[in-house]
């Protein structure tokens, strides 16, 4: 007797302080428990509707409700109470609690408290036990929040898909937010299996149920669920191969994926990097232009670091750049360059964004494909002809959009919806153009059930791309329109244009989709191509069909994460990164980046040492009028002009000072550089300079 009182003492001082509950009632007196209401049973039920959400990131249930409060009971006969099987309505409450645990749901009463006395009145027959059904207003009232927390905030598990309820809905009878509840885990003390009320093994037991309320169906679409040997884990639900391999046979979880380690990833990104930037710092040392559009967003990153508007002269005489294409994410650039002033500045930073998005594609492909099948991808997107296409152009607002792609595809890989929307949000101040891609990514995510945030993604890219195309550039452009709508279909047509030369454009197709050899086709992040092809293809330009340019930058990032989430769904089509390995083998002697196995890359040619001088020959801070050869190299320290903008708008007076023109280049320079600046700006001027094909006039 002494032992046994000494152990129900211990137990009820246990029980007093998880709750102020002073002054209540003990013995035979203590209050009945009545089980949870219906709503809160029928809503922890083994029911029909899916599971989606996050798992619970904790290690074990905590005791069912039916021991703990017969434990809390206070009286002498209340530890043999907790080991007797409870008979009638309580033997069903009792199974109801062992299968699902107290706060299942978040806000639910819970049932391992003593309920107090209402109206401090000692709880005494059925009076007391009626209460909790409305024995008082206040009680009543309470109840009925706590009802209603329960049906509005159900648990989520991360990375269930939604199936079609019976009412057509995604997750049930309630709205798209409707969902399954499933019990939650506990933290703390609980995990590490210290609670005073915990007998030895609950926590297995409690995860087991945890699991078992995942159906067989939806745990293998679920990228993680619970298991019990490694509780608190995120585990991978694997199914068909892999799971017939797994320990314990079919069915079973291996743990995964797999944190793949950093060290490979980032190595083989900051050797992109590296290889990236010495690409473009070589080409602009060796003087080899690809276009002005380094130059131009020279100096819009310049007008940024002033404080001011991007004014690119080079479009024409106080142009703003954000009348002719809408990038606006380019001013991140601006603390940068007020650092480091220079046009090489642009072609480093080109070269780290597409680096960081090496690295996230490396990163989800081994998390989610294996070690070789990773690698294999990484390599052929970090050499793919459309990175490398890119890196020789020199500088496009495009290279910020390579890492918000690869990050809100990584996100859509692993199932976190709303990383996908925040990655994709961004992608509107990249370009205009752009509010299409935002538009097929919210449709994905539709597909992928996640209708509610797939319908307002879709909604922001449509209005976003309305309003950037139809307000925004013709309010700033000098000419009220926007300059490049009229290159869709040209003076043809759209379907004349889109059928121009369909052997050039089905070759672009095969070649992009080859790049990670065909896999992406199993995925439907792949439709995110779509909108970019579609453009490039009506358009009455010749430039977008091909593969030279940096157009097909966005596309390698689509498709190698495409083909990622291809292969984690079926881990058959793995094999599919053999022949895109390959196929990036026989593609990258023809790619810009094969010029650094090449030793005249790293030699400066006497053409480019000419031109090194002519340049010096322009002092810092003067007006120059130049074509492209050596726009580049002039726009960093002087305020440089196009020859072919430079009549769009009124210049300074004085302006320019110089006119400086490459005849070699073969982008239609005048014949002579002195007879053109008096026929263009008036004037007597002088010729400075005049050899290995460089012409540089001064006005007298």
């Amino acid at each position: 007797m002494a032992a046994r009182r000494a152990a129900h003492v211990a137990v009820h001082h246990l029980a007093r302080r998880r709750g102020p509950h002073h002054g209540r009632p003990r013995g035979r007196h203590a209050p009945r428990h009545r089980p949870p209401d219906r709503h809160a049973r029928r809503g922890l039920r083994r029911s029909r509707r899916p599971l989606r959400g996050r798992v619970p990131r904790a290690a074990a249930h905590e005791p069912a409700a039916g021991h703990r409060r017969r434990h809390a009971r206070g009286d002498a006969g209340g530890l043999r109470a907790a080991r007797r099987r409870p008979a009638g309505r309580d033997r069903r409450a009792h199974h109801r609690h062992r299968r699902h645990p107290t706060r299942a749901l978040p806000g639910a009463l819970d049932r391992s408290r003593p309920r107090r006395c209402v109206g401090g009145r000692a709880p005494h027959g059925r009076r007391h036990r009626r209460a909790g059904r409305g024995g008082s207003t206040g009680d009543r009232g309470r109840s009925r929040r706590r009802r209603g927390v329960a049906r509005r905030h159900p648990a989520r598990v991360r990375g269930l898909r939604p199936r079609r309820g019976r009412r057509g809905d995604a997750g049930g009878d309630r709205g798209p937010a409707r969902l399954r509840p499933v019990p939650e885990l506990l933290r703390g003390r609980a995990a590490l299996d210290r609670s005073p009320f915990r007998r030895p093994g609950r926590a297995v037991r409690g995860a087991a149920r945890a699991r078992a309320a995942v159906r067989r169906r939806d745990r293998r679409a679920a990228p993680y669920v619970v298991t019990d040997h490694d509780v608190g884990r995120r585990e991978p639900a694997l199914d068909g191969p892999e799971a017939s391999a797994a320990p314990g046979g079919g069915g079973g979880s291996v743990r995964g994926p797999s944190s793949g380690g950093w060290v490979l990833p980032v190595l083989w990104a900051l050797g992109c990097t590296a290889a990236y930037a010495a690409l473009s710092l070589l080409r602009f040392r060796r003087f080899e232009p690809t276009s002005w559009d380094n130059a131009i967003f020279e100096q819009a990153v310049r007008g940024y670091a002033g404080l001011g508007w991007p004014i690119v002269d080079i479009k024409g005489p106080g142009f703003n750049i954000l009348g002719d294409h809408f990038s606006p994410i380019t001013v991140l650039l601006a603390p940068v360059y007020a650092v480091v002033p220079s046009a090489q500045t642009l072609l480093v930073a080109q070269a780290v964004l597409l680096g960081v998005s090496v690295l996230v594609v490396g990163r989800l492909a081994s998390r989610h494909v294996g070690p070789w099948a990773a690698g294999a991808l990484t390599v052929a997107y970090g050499l793919s002809f459309g990175v490398s296409a890119a890196v020789r152009s020199d500088f496009h607002e495009v290279a910020f959009g390579a890492p918000l792609l690869a990050l809100a595809g990584a996100a859509y890989v692993d199932r976190r919806w709303r990383a996908v929307v925040g990655w994709s949000l961004p992608l509107l101040l990249v370009k205009e153009d752009m509010g299409a891609t935002v538009l097929m990514i919210g449709l994905v995510l539709m597909l992928a059930g996640e209708r509610r945030r797939g319908t307002l993604l879709a909604a922001v890219g449509v209005v976003g791309a309305a309003l950037v195309v139809l307000v925004v550039l013709p309010s700033v452009n000098p000419g009220g329109v926007y300059d490049y709508a009229s290159s869709v279909g040209g003076d043809r047509g759209v379907l004349a244009t889109l059928l121009d030369e369909p052997g050039t454009k089905a070759w672009t197709v095969v070649l992009t989709l080859a790049v990670a050899g065909f896999a992406a086709l199993g995925s439907p992040w792949v439709l995110l191509v779509l909108p970019t092809f579609a453009w490039r293809f009506v358009g009455d330009n010749p430039f977008y069909w091909g593969t030279d340019w940096h157009y097909s930058l966005l596309l390698m990032t689509i498709v190698v994460v495409a083909a990622i989430d291809t292969m984690r769904r079926f881990p058959v089509a793995r094999w599919l990164a053999l022949p895109a390995l390959a196929f990036t083998a026989v593609m990258l002697p023809s790619t810009a980046l094969w010029a650094l196995t090449e030793p005249q890359t790293y030699e400066v040619p006497p053409r480019a040492e000419a031109a090194q001088q002519v340049v010096d020959l322009v002092p810092d801070g003067a007006s120059v009028v130049t074509d492209i050869g050596l726009i580049t190299h002039l726009a960093t320290d002087r305020d440089v002009y196009w020859l072919g903008t430079v009549g769009n708008g009124p210049m300074p007076t004085g302006d320019p000072q110089y006119v400086l023109l490459d005849q070699l280049a073969g982008v239609g320079s005048p014949p002579d550089a002195r007879t053109y600046a008096e026929e263009t700006f008036g004037g007597s001027w002088v010729t400075v300079w005049d050899a290995d094909g460089y012409q540089l006039a001064r006005r007298d």
